[in-house]
This record gives C-alpha cells, structure tokens and sequence, in this order.
C-alpha cells in the first residue's frame, strides 16, 4: 500500500494536484508517512497476537549471551557513524557520475547510490541467515523497504525548501515503483505459497523472478534515461 501510494503522489503530484503544507512540505509525503505509522501499528498488533517462537530467540541469545550491552552500543554508534559519513559523501559521488557519464540522475540512484546504500542490509542479512535469524534477515530488507517509503521521502520532504519534493522529481520513479509492486508480489506469493518442488533447486524460483525483475527495471530505466 506505501509503494503504491507513492507512485500515486508521484502521478498526482505532477499531473494533477499538488498541496504543499507551510508552502514547502508536499501533503502527499504526509500521507505516506502516516501510512507508515499505520503500518508499523498494523505489526505490531500482529506480532503480539502469535504465539511467541522462541525457538530464533534461543539462538540469537545463545551466540551473544557473553557480550556486553556497553560493548554493544559503542560499536552500533561507531558503525552508525560511519554510515551517515559514508552517505554524505556519497550523495556527492553520485551526483558527480552522473553528470559525467551523462546518466538521467534517476537511473544512477536507482541503480549506483541504491547499491551502495543497500550493502550494510546484504551484510546483516547474511550475517542473520548464518545465525538462523531467518525472520530478521527477511524483515530487514522488506523493513528498509518500508522505511524507505514511508518516512525517508517525508524527512527528504521537510529539508527541500523549493516546494514539495515529489512535484520536483523524475516521472521514471514510478516506473521503479511498479517494479517495487511486482517484486513485492513475488515476495508475497513466496512466503504464503511453498511447493515441495522448489525445495530441490539450489534456489528458490521465487528468488530467481526477483533477480529477472531487477534486471529489468534496470535496463527499462537505462533505456528511458538513454
């Protein structure tokens, strides 16, 4: 519901409609992360009406029963640090490729920055699969996801001063938002639908299609960018 929510704003914003809250901040990046919250609600509840599996729980506390919570927070914000710095500096970069390869700026960061950005959540993804925390390697990238379009677009919103963020971008955005939609549904079908079959392939075919629709959207967005 964000995703699609987001590529509607996107449409409205640029064709139709557009409210700008104090002149500046787009209604619609409200409602998105309103959607969020509501989303976050909608889990919560969720999580606390099952039954508990204590079984993942046993052994994240069996592999980390003997550090220290100080030792804990000094490297989360050494490592959050790090991060934020790598990511200013980045934002430069990017900007940078794309004025000299000539790139659509929307292409670069679907496919350059997005990379980048994403590595922190590809190495704790994996780091969670080797612990057994299957449930928090899927959640942290379907997480970002959420997080992503919820409130990164709102609080990129409240610091671009021209007006509302969404009138001001790419209309090639909402392709990647239907791609988003596509992967996002195969996603779904994988977790609720589970034949025996697939478990002989040394990867699942729902993971496959995932891969075949990110090349796509990457070469569909080069092609409109071209």
């Amino acid at each position: 519901m964000v995703i699609v929510a987001a590529a509607t704003s996107l449409y409205l914003a640029q064709n139709l409609l557009t409210v700008a809250l104090f002149g500046r901040i787009g209604v619609y990046s409200l409602v998105l992360f309103c959607l969020y919250l509501v989303a976050q609600y909608i889990i919560f509840r969720f999580q606390t009406a099952k039954s508990e599996d204590t079984q993942e729980n046993e052994v994240l506390s069996a592999n980390h029963s003997l550090i220290s919570l100080k030792r804990i927070v000094f490297f989360f914000i050494v490592a959050a640090v790090v991060t934020a710095g790598a990511g200013i500096w980045l934002a430069f970069i990017g900007d940078q490729i794309a004025e000299v390869t000539g790139l659509n700026a929307s292409f670069v960061g679907t496919l350059f920055l997005a990379v980048c950005t994403s590595a922190p959540e590809i190495v704790v993804s994996i780091s969670a699969v080797r612990l057994g925390a299957l449930d928090m390697a899927v959640s942290n990238m379907v997480g970002s996801n959420l997080f992503n379009m919820g409130v990164i677009i709102f609080i990129d919103d409240l610091f671009y001063a021209a007006g509302p963020i969404l009138q001001g971008v790419d209309m090639d955005h909402v392709i990647t938002a239907l791609f988003a939609l596509l992967m996002s549904g195969i996603v779904i079908i994988g977790i609720i639908f589970r034949p025996r079959f697939w478990r002989r392939i040394w990867i699942g075919v729902d993971t496959a299609v995932l891969v075949i629709l990110y090349f796509g959207a990457m070469v569909t967005l080069y092609l409109l960018s071209s």
